[in-house]
């Protein structure tokens, strides 16, 4: 099966969303799909060791369904953002956190957003290489605002006066 031939089940990153809060409580945070929740409370829980490795169940689509730490960090992190700016999330969304990072994301107009590539990396290089919350959010508020993808528009003003050149041709 090709990945755009699987079935779009947007609803349940919310699902997952709520479920990390649930998660997340348990251990003392209270995320409340802010900003404030995601400078102070999401920042902490990337570093909390405590949280590595932990699962939870959520019930969707008449079963149970367990998804792990990752797959909850995305999901909060990417629901927040669509709360916030109205964005919604398009695609296929799995249990399995590597398929989520190719096939579920967050549309805000012409911008796209994939908060399980940003985690994965993050959680793969730490935040020293990737920034943290508030850089991210930085860089990509106004597009999430404007729902216009800057940083493409940017690119292809450079490729337009011939400061980058594209290889049309990438098999060969």
């Amino acid at each position: 099966m090709k990945i755009e031939d699987l079935p779009e089940n947007t609803h349940l990153p919310q699902m997952v969303a709520s479920g990390f809060v649930q998660l997340t409580a348990s251990f003392g945070y209270e995320l409340d799909y802010s900003l404030n929740s995601l400078f102070n409370g999401l920042e902490k829980i990337f570093e909390d060791q405590r949280l590595a490795g932990k699962t939870f169940t959520i019930k969707a689509e008449q079963e149970a369904q367990t998804h792990n730490f990752e797959n909850g960090l995305a999901s909060y992190l990417g629901e927040t953002f669509v709360q916030l700016y109205h964005g919604q999330w398009s695609g296929f969304f799995s249990e399995k956190t590597g398929m989520n990072y190719y096939t579920s994301s967050i549309q805000f107009g012409d911008f796209n957003f994939q908060p399980f590539a940003y985690v994965t990396y993050r959680m793969s290089n730490g935040a020293q290489d990737t920034g943290d919350l508030k850089k991210l959010f930085s860089r990509i508020e106004k597009s999430m605002q404007d729902g216009i993808n800057y940083k493409k528009q940017e690119i292809q003003a450079l490729i337009d006066a011939g400061k980058i050149a594209v290889d049309n041709e990438p098999w060969s």
